[in-house]
């Protein structure tokens, strides 16, 4: 059988999953099978080597359940539960479109919502915590120019509520939306900037920023010598350039997660669910980034210890230097290009692990295996002062070596 052929009997079987989880493992495939070419295969042989394609079907889709994902059900009951879905929706499309045009009528024939910006003002003396709930609000924190802190939001009485509390040590703040359903159907929609909030904080604070948002994008940029900053947003990105803290987590639920330009003297965390994470030209003593779909890119990081681990999605790392690395993959391939480190760990347990490391093959102790898929390193090699470990279950092993420089 041709791969062509292979690949597509596979995806008809694979309509359960979702899109994307399908093309994924599409992907993930016709990788597998390349793989056995370059290391000298057939074609033929190599689509061979996968095995029948109704088991691998039924692997993947149980694995899909285990994980949760939800499957498209193909049964005269599920095109019942689609239809009536169906029909939900175009109820509810009415029901908007009804709203819609009330709400054009009386915007023409009514002023605007008027939202006011309230700026306000608050001394350093002698706070040791910053803590911010946002329920629907993009959220920026910069630098200040003086020795205060500045905030500056919107409000409007029908549609959000602000609460900021201030004592010696903490300043609170805190946002909730009032009746969505009001400035959604009959008031008339706000520009994007009256759902931001702006807070900079003074160069001579040294405490702690804790936020949580649950709707709304985070960016902070060019804070210094926080001690601890616990940064997390349910849906939205979050984006942290210039940053100097003691430790440090960031968490994104559905959203990206890019980290640049930043350097923490203990910890970093970096944890995703849905979504890619980036770390690059960034320095910790020990960094942690974990995702459960998604893909995690590690470069230019400098570190104690570096600990990656991926369910689903791939790992991308390049020019990382650490006194430990580690890196694990459920489902997805690896890549390393230039990692300088004295003891490598990595794993997938579906899919390839692939790269480059700095100096030649003698400098490393090697213990190397996989199941289903071509190996180029020796499985046993006593050699070097350097550790190397890689693990793969189904997927190949093509690791290079190269100068220092």
């Amino acid at each position: 059988m041709s791969k062509k052929d292979f690949l597509k009997k596979l995806k008809g079987k694979l309509k359960a999953l979702p899109s994307f989880e399908r093309d994924r493992t599409i992907a993930y495939y016709d990788e597998l099978i390349e793989d056995r070419k370059e290391a000298g295969a057939t074609e033929e042989a190599a689509v061979y080597a996968m095995g029948d394609i109704d088991n691998i079907a039924a692997e993947i889709l149980s694995d899909a359940k285990e994980r949760g994902v939800l499957l498209e059900k193909s049964s005269g009951a599920g095109r019942t539960v689609l239809a009536v879905l169906l029909g939900i929706i175009l109820i509810c499309a009415l029901i908007v479109l009804g709203a819609l045009i009330i709400r054009k009528y009386a915007c023409s024939g009514s002023p605007k919502i008027e939202w006011s910006e309230v700026n306000e003002e608050y001394s350093l003396g002698s706070k040791e915590r910053i803590e911010i709930n946002m329920e629907n609000c993009d959220l920026f924190i910069k630098p200040s120019k003086d020795g205060d802190f500045h905030l500056t939001y919107y409000t409007n009485d029908d549609l959000v509520e602000f609460r900021v509390n201030e004592t010696a040590e903490c300043l609170s703040i805190e946002q909730r939306d009032v009746s969505e359903v009001y400035g959604i159907f009959f008031g008339c929609v706000p520009d994007r900037m009256k759902r931001t909030t702006i807070l900079l904080v003074p160069e001579g604070f040294d405490g702690s920023i804790v936020s949580e948002t649950a709707a709304g994008k985070t960016d902070i940029q060019g804070i210094e010598r926080v001690s601890t900053l616990e940064l997390s947003t349910t849906t939205g990105g979050m984006s942290v350039q210039d940053v100097k803290a003691v430790n440090a987590s960031f968490t994104v639920t559905t959203g990206g997660l890019v980290i640049h330009s930043s350097s923490f003297e203990n910890s970093l965390a970096a944890n995703g669910t849905t979504g890619s994470i980036r770390l690059y030209d960034t320095d910790a003593n020990d960094i942690t980034a974990q995702s459960t779909t998604g893909a995690i890119m590690l470069e230019e990081v400098d570190a104690g210890t570096v600990d990656v681990s991926l369910t689903t999605g791939g790992i991308d790392i390049k020019a990382v230097s650490a006194d430990r690395l580690k890196a694990h993959s459920t489902t997805g391939g690896i890549k390393l290009n230039m990692v300088n480190s004295n003891d490598i760990d990595i794993s997938a347990t579906t899919g390839s692990i692939k790269g480059q490391l700095p100096g030649p093959m003698s400098d490393y102790t090697i213990e190397s295996s996989t199941s289903t898929g071509g190996n180029n390193l020796p499985q046993t090699q006593i050699s070097g002062s350097r550790k190397l470990t890689v693990r793969t279950t189904t997927g190949s092993i093509k690791i290079t070596f190269g100068s220092d420089e």
